[in-house]
């Protein structure tokens, strides 16, 4: 090698980042000790309530997939935020210079120590660890329920709520404090997973000749009794959005991939129908899994079909691939399958159209999709979440308003959903034929321009199809990402902070991430137009009449994937993008014709009376109150729909007009909790506009938790407010301007400044889940809530009632000769939970160490007593034993007799009972009885109305106690319908709730018998009410039918099956008669059972069985061409093999190859003899094909099924 050229290259290595990296700073600093734990607040979902327990699982329950979210070192959390501002911003030299997986892993992974001594401590445990993720983020372990008890100190539980089975641990979990720097969660221990958005309204014969659908189920609409109803076709859906430019100039997604993220196997054969179907290039799904395939599940199948259908049609030449998984008992497939999509790095646009709100992911939770999504920005991975279709609702019954943790994170976009808007939509939209050609293209579109949008609201909308379904586009605000817990006590402390990109027109000054982003359509009907999509067998297959069965759908489940196949098209012309938001909030001000704003709607939707958010509206139904569309951003559309062509052709035409931000501060050298004044500023060019937004006051000082500051609002272009909690140190202040959308982003030159620490003070608290312990005071043994001691400095400066700041550093507890030494967490708290205590006096202290910013300080000793704890106990039935009668008594050894009084043979007892002394027996605890009543009005509705619900809860208590509180569960004919709780804080001997609920989304059709059930509480019994009966007219159940195999073979005289498969749709329950015929007597064929019951789904079997006809043998001329075609290409192939190597003195092998090649062929051709040709052997008999379709009826409904059968 050169030398100029080894020096070059001995240069570049050492230039190379990767290698040059700093190793990071290990975080487990001390040995890990199994006695001193800490918990993971936030760790329970709030549904794994006692009054849905049902016992703790075996032993041997299987914990598969378990995933310890790593945290990283500080210096490298501030090295990532910088990098992700830097490499999407426009002016940076690091520009869209992504990451892989591995260099994410490398530059801001934790210490390989780190992760082996959490690996080591897993195995010590007893668990399979099976892989570190490449970005070292994700560790996981699989084992059992046994281990988990042992090693995170919970049980896993199983837990029945609303007639579904989950598990989930009953208690938060604990890790061991020596790991706690490093270990920010564990995977969510619980099955209450992320649920597919997709709204399946039906099924519908679609005519190819006209684009119009006849939907296979009935609503009523005014002035028409069977409305047209318009499919939007991918042709259809490029003429709204105007993607045809694009096509045209060959922006169609070539080279790109889309990757969907999903827990359900698909046929990959319907898709290619459907694109057969639409005219559609034939671009086969990858499907990608991850772990054990799942198998095909129903419902988040047909969200999977929707998914990868509707972002292939928006991006015909992208490859789609399907990111898969299965989740076992405790983990959700699709946090598994997202890893895997993120981990592959091949899709350059991610689509997720699953959601889960904030408040049940908790911490853990919320702090893993964050990651992830953070993860992808910095791959530049553009990911979209579908922002969920309960309007501001996580889900439709979700007692306030909230949002979906997997699409709230700033590291996605958030997709919402719009609906046409008809002027004549209260007379039954007429117009509509005439906005729609009455035949269709040879691609099968219809629709003739772009149609006004409204926000699609299924519940209020402006809509054809009044109240046809509760739901609408989802949008909100984050509130609940961080979750803090005080005993059994779960609250939402807090939402995400508001990202730099998310400014402009409408954008609200609340200080948190909104939602949605971006939307396009999304209705499920009604307005008489949603998406056509082939999600069961028959489907997409011609029938009469050039008549084809398809599935109609709709959601935020179908804009996801269709805002997805656009980003594609602008990752083939730009490349990828990362976060999209940086862009698409700047291109909304820029170029405004790049968007539809959506002014018309809202996404308010029905809720219970007393929730929040909640008021009867004119209509005297019980509805949200947000949010409405508006001019510019809302929280309800977004930035509104786009014009594809205008945003892909101008996306890289956002210019940020430069600025110059300046920094003042009014001393340089202080004590820390001094208050000073900062000030600052920032200009642009002359004549270009006044900057607005906020900037960010940043400090460098090494502690993550003191490097961002705080964010002072610009007016006039300035900004001034003065700060007392600096962090103590001597390091460097800056101001950082974000930029607003018009004007680029800016930072100020650093000011030094030196903070030495000030006095500190300490309280030292003892506490048992919610009861504060006072010096002097008494604790009782062994409660169900441990005892805790904490403590959190403060300076002498916060005396004053202005905090100065998060104290870090250690605290010491000691009770009596026991002590531990416990870091504050980020909120500069210190937590222990010591063993259990003796019963007797004891003495605790603590200590803080101090830090940078506060001074050591001691806590003033605090005595209290234990005394002695009373045994509990619980008391449970199998289901075939009988529930005790007015009084159970339980004799525990001869010496305890407790008298429990329990509820209604048809309700659940869910009081409290303590006994009190040590003889039996001693005591009886009586709760007041209560009586529930029920009222709901009117008594007859139909599908687009609602009914009234009111019940109310009386005791016999005196007036001025409690009220009632607690559940009251519904059941309609027996089967559980909705549940509400009554108010808390009130005083009375009454309590009731009224909530309104429409006809086609809850009510069987005909006659509904309702029973409200009161749980009961601490102070009153359960009760039920009396029956009350409701008539509902439904829209008419449909269901589908479908064959599993297309084709069967077998030999004459012989049989084969084929497995039938029956799905619900639109609440359908009854019988299906199955019946078949044969196209020819030589097979007969039929299906058993020929009466399925259908409730959800079923199955049946058909045989066809053939008689014994010998197929005929059919045999090749004796001089048929065909016959010597073989051996004289064989011996003209050997001539040659010959030729070719007869000049190569090297390959002589190859000439006698040659030849004993043309020996052999010549032998089987007869050559060198004048004898008759040898005759090959007869090929196999020709098959004779025949079908059989198998139909099935019900309620005057009728469904096909063929299958071709081959017998030879």
């Amino acid at each position: 090698m050169k030398r100029a050229t080894f020096l070059l290259f001995l240069g570049s290595v050492m230039a190379s980042p990767i290698i040059a990296q700093k190793p990071a700073v290990p975080l487990v600093a001390q040995a890990i000790d199994e006695t001193q734990v800490v918990r993971l607040h936030g760790s329970v979902h709030p549904l794994a309530q006692p009054r849905y327990d049902r016992g703790a699982v075996p032993d041997a329950f299987p914990a598969e997939r378990v995933l310890l979210l790593l945290n990283r070192p500080a210096e490298r959390e501030s090295a990532l935020q910088e990098f992700l501002g830097e490499v999407h911003r426009r002016e940076s030299t690091s520009y869209h210079q992504w990451l892989t997986p591995q260099e994410f892993g490398e530059r801001f992974g934790p210490a390989d120590s780190d992760i082996q001594a959490a690996a080591n401590w897993l195995r010590a445990q007893g668990f399979n660890v099976a892989k570190v993720t490449k970005s070292k983020q994700f560790l996981e372990f699989s084992g059992t329920a046994a281990q988990l008890r042992q090693a995170l100190h919970t049980e896993i539980h199983q837990y029945d709520v609303e007639g579904e089975t989950h598990y989930a641990n009953a208690s938060e979990l604990s890790i061991p404090e020596a790991l706690a720097p490093l270990v920010r969660g564990i995977s969510p221990l619980h099955d209450f997973r992320a649920k597919p958005y997709v709204q399946l309204t039906g099924r519908a014969l679609y005519s190819r000749a006209n684009n119009k659908a006849m939907p296979l189920w009935t609503f009523p609409t005014p002035g028409a009794a069977n409305p047209d109803f318009f499919l939007l076709a991918p042709e259809d859906f490029a003429m709204q959005y105007n993607l045809g430019p694009l096509y045209a100039a060959g922006v169609d997604g070539t080279g790109q991939t889309i990757g969907i993220i999903n827990e359900s196997n698909i046929d990959v054969s319907l898709v290619s129908a459907y694109q057969q179907l639409f005219g559609l290039p034939n671009n086969p799904t990858q499907v990608v899994i991850d772990g054990q395939d799942p198998g095909t599940l129903a419902g988040p199948d047909v969200e999977a079909y929707l998914d990868v259908e509707v972002s292939g049609s928006v991006a015909p030449k992208a490859t789609v691939n399907l990111y898969i998984s299965d989740g076992g008992n405790l983990q959700d497939p699709v946090s598994l399958a997202a890893i895997r999509a993120v981990e592959d790095n091949q899709a350059s646009v991610l689509s997720v159209s699953f959601g889960n709100c904030e408040a049940f992911l908790g911490n853990t939770g919320n702090q893993f999709w964050a990651a992830l999504w953070e993860q992808a920005a910095a791959q530049g991975q553009t990911v979209l979440v579908a922002s969920g279709d309960a309007g501001p609702l996580c889900f439709f019954g979700y007692s306030s308003p909230t949002v979906s943790g997997i699409a709230s994170t700033p590291w996605n976009v958030a997709v919402g959903g719009t609906d046409f808007y008809y002027s004549d939509y209260a007379t039954g939209g007429a117009s509509a034929g005439t906005l729609w050609n009455q035949t269709n293209d040879s691609n099968l579109g219809s629709l003739k321009a772009p149609l006004p949008e409204q926000v699609w609201n299924d519940a209020y909308g402006l809509d054809v199809i009044p109240h046809a379904e509760p739901f609408a586009a989802g949008g909100g605000a984050s509130n609940c990402s961080t979750i803090t817990t005080t005993g059994t006590s779960t609250t939402c402390a807090g939402g995400y902070a508001k990202p730099s990109w998310q400014s402009g027109l409408g954008v609200p000054a609340d200080g948190v991430r909104d939602l949605p982003d971006i939307s396009l359509f999304a209705s499920n009907g009604a307005n008489l137009s949603a998406y056509p999509i082939c999600a069961f067998a028959e489907e997409c297959v011609a029938g009469a009449g050039n008549q084809t069965l398809i599935a109609i759908v709709g959601g935020t489940s179908a804009s996801t994937p269709a805002m997805a196949g656009i980003m594609a098209l602008v990752n083939q012309k730009y490349g990828r993008q990362g976060q999209a938001n940086f862009t698409l909030y700047s291109l909304a001000q820029q170029e405004p014709a790049a968007f539809h704003d959506i002014t018309l709607g809202s996404n308010s939707v029905p809720c219970f009376q007393g929730t929040t958010d909640c008021v009867q509206n004119a209509s005297g139904h019980y509805a949200t109150t947000v949010y409405s569309a508006g001019p510019g951003y809302d929280l309800a559309s977004g930035l509104g729909s786009v014009d594809a062509n205008v945003l892909v052709n101008n996306w890289n035409s956002v210019i940020f007009k430069p600025t110059t931000t300046s920094l003042q501060l009014s001393s340089t050298s202080i004590t820390h909790g001094t208050p000073i004044t900062v000030t600052t500023s920032v200009a642009a060019g002359p004549g270009t506009g006044t900057p607005t937004g906020g900037v960010a006051i940043l400090t460098d000082s090494p502690l993550p938790s003191n490097q961002s500051q705080t964010v002072l609002n610009l007016s006039a272009g300035t900004a001034s407010s003065t700060i007392n909690y600096f962090p103590g140190g001597y390091y460097n202040v800056s101001a950082k301007y974000g930029g607003d959308g018009v004007f680029g982003s800016s930072a100020s030159e650093p000011v030094a400044l030196k903070v030495t620490p000030e006095n500190s003070s300490i309280t030292l608290s003892l506490t048992s889940g919610i009861a504060t312990i006072a010096s002097g005071g008494s604790v009782q043994y062994d409660l169900p809530f441990p005892l805790t001691l904490s403590i959190q400095p403060i300076g002498v400066s916060n005396l004053t009632g202005k905090p100065s700041g998060v104290a870090t550093g250690t605290a010491s507890f000691t009770i009596d000769s026991m002590s531990a030494t416990v870091p504050l967490n980020a909120s500069g708290m210190a937590i222990w939970t010591p063993p259990a205590l003796a019963v007797g006096t004891h003495t605790a202290s603590a200590t803080y160490s101090g830090d940078a910013s506060f001074n050591a300080s001691s806590a003033t000793p605090v005595t209290f007593n234990v005394t002695k704890g009373f045994p509990s106990m619980n008391v449970s039935f199998d289901a075939p034993l009988p529930p005790p009668g007015p009084s159970l008594n339980i004799d525990v050894g001869g010496s305890l007799t407790v008298t429990i009084v329990v509820g209604p043979n048809n309700g659940p007892f869910f009081g409290n009972f303590v006994p009190v002394g040590t003889a039996a027996p001693t005591g009886t605890v009586t709760l007041a009885t209560t009586t529930t009543t029920l009222s709901i009005t009117p008594a007859s509705i139909s599908n687009g109305q609602f009914a009234t619900i009111s019940t109310t809860v009386t005791s016999s208590g005196t007036p001025s106690g409690a009220a009632p509180t607690g559940a009251v569960d519904f059941y309609d004919n027996g089967v559980f319908l909705v549940y509400i709780l009554l108010p808390l804080g009130k005083t009375g001997s009454a309590a009731s709730s009224t909530f309104s609920l429409p006809a086609s989304a809850f009510w069987g059709s005909g006659a509904n018998q309702i029973t409200a059930i009161y749980g009961g509480d601490s102070n009153y019994q359960p009760s039920t009410s009396s029956v009350v009966s409701i008539s509902v007219t439904q829209r008419v159940g449909d269901f589908g039918l479908a064959a599993q195999l297309s084709q069967i073979t077998f030999a004459p005289g012989g049989s084969g099956t084929v497995g039938l498969n029956l799905t619900s749709l639109n609440s359908f329950n009854g019988v299906v008669s199955l019946s078949c015929v044969t196209s020819s007597s030589t097979i007969s064929c039929g299906v058993s059972p020929s009466s399925p019951a259908l409730t959800g789904t079923a199955t049946a079997m058909l045989t066809v069985t053939s008689s014994a006809v010998a197929a005929a043998a059919v045999r090749a001329q004796a001089g048929s061409p065909i016959v010597w075609l073989g051996p004289v290409s064989g011996v003209f192939l050997a001539c040659v093999l010959m030729v070719g190597s007869a000049n190569r003195k090297r390959h002589r092998f190859g000439i006698l190859a040659s030849f004993s090649l043309l020996a052999v062929m010549c032998f089987t051709a007869g050559c060198g003899g004048g004898g008759q040709m040898v005759q090959p052997p007869p090929p196999p008999p020709v098959g004779t094909a025949y079908s059989v379709v198998v139909t099935g009826t019900a309620n005057g409904i009728a469904h096909n099924a063929k299958i071709t059968v081959i017998v030879r």
